[in-house]
């Protein structure tokens, strides 16, 4: 037989449907087509995962890709919901007791993208009102007024220091280690020749003199670094005062807005809270305390900072 007999005519290579047999012009004429044309076991499978309501069962569907299978699970997943219940929203929020472990809130569907815009307002109207209030007159004033007994008792303690080391044939001079007292006499500085050439009573005296005044140093010292606390810790109570007043009626309203969800309650308090306790990161660039290490901040996103309110 030669090749000729095996030749397809050019009209038999190809499937060929008559448009005239289908019995529409276009597909805007169909229905769309529902369920799953074959896979008769995996869908029944599909229905009866979906009929379990207990927890602890999954469903795990494979398939090459254009099967159809993510077609079909939308399509039962969304007849089944139809007759459920409408679920609730779950949202994780920051933990400040242990950031490790972010706590989750259960709020009605639609209520956590609120609860979420609320929160952004708090940061963004905080973020813009706190630290014009920092720099206000007001604050100033305050804190000069919180700060005002220190200053006085700082300024008794070292004018009763100079006195006494003045009484004593002393000058105090700072130094990377301390206060020093220097011997003085006509109130200049004694050299070291004219100190070494002094008779030994006289040179032994001062010298009691001098451990006398470094006792005096070294309790004066202490105290004025006790003071210097007491100013941070007061200066810091300014600070506190000045983000509540900004911040406590914010959240006042939210707190009354999800009165009846205790757990945002309970959160909205606590990032009040935490905002108090981190006044410098609403302090203009200038005034806020130096990082820990040089340059960090600089690659530190100032969003960052305001992260555990989202």
């Amino acid at each position: 037989m030669t090749i000729e007999g095996f030749k397809v005519p050019s009209e038999n290579l190809g499937a060929f449907c008559d448009p005239a047999t289908l019995g529409f012009k276009t597909t805007d004429e169909l229905s769309p087509l529902e369920g799953t044309i074959g896979q008769e076991r995996a869908i029944s499978a599909l229905e009866l995962g979906l009929d379990i309501s207990e927890p602890g069962f999954n469903i795990f569907i494979s398939g090459p890709p254009g099967s159809g299978r993510n077609t079909a699970i939308r399509s039962y997943v969304d007849r089944v919901a139809a007759d459920k219940p409408t679920p609730p929203d779950w949202g994780y929020v920051h933990n400040f007791d242990d950031p490790a472990q972010p706590r989750a809130i259960q709020l009605p569907c639609g209520m956590m993208r609120t609860l979420r815009r609320d929160m952004e307002e708090l940061v963004g109207t905080c973020r813009r009102e706190i630290p014009r209030a920092f720099e206000s007159d007001d604050y100033t004033h305050r804190v000069e007024d919180a700060l005002k007994e220190v200053q006085a008792q700082t300024k008794t303690m070292t004018d009763e220091l100079d006195q006494r080391a003045k009484e004593a044939g002393f000058a105090l001079r700072p130094t990377q280690t301390g206060i020093t007292p220097i011997p003085i006499a006509d109130g200049q500085p004694i050299p070291a020749e004219q100190f070494a050439a002094m008779p030994k009573e006289e040179m032994e005296g001062m010298r009691e003199r001098a451990e006398k005044l470094q006792h005096d140093i070294g309790h004066t010292t202490a105290e004025l670094k006790r003071l210097g606390k007491v100013a941070i810790e007061r200066a810091r109570d300014v600070d506190t005062v000045v983000v509540r007043f900004t911040l406590t009626p914010i959240v006042d309203e939210l707190q009354t807005k999800y009165a009846e969800f205790p757990e945002v309650v309970e959160y909205l308090k606590s990032v009040e809270t935490d905002m108090a306790e981190r006044q410098d990161i609403f302090k203009p660039s200038d005034e806020a305390a130096p990082p820990p290490i040089p340059g960090f901040m600089d690659r530190i996103n100032p969003d960052e900072l305001f992260a555990s309110y989202r």
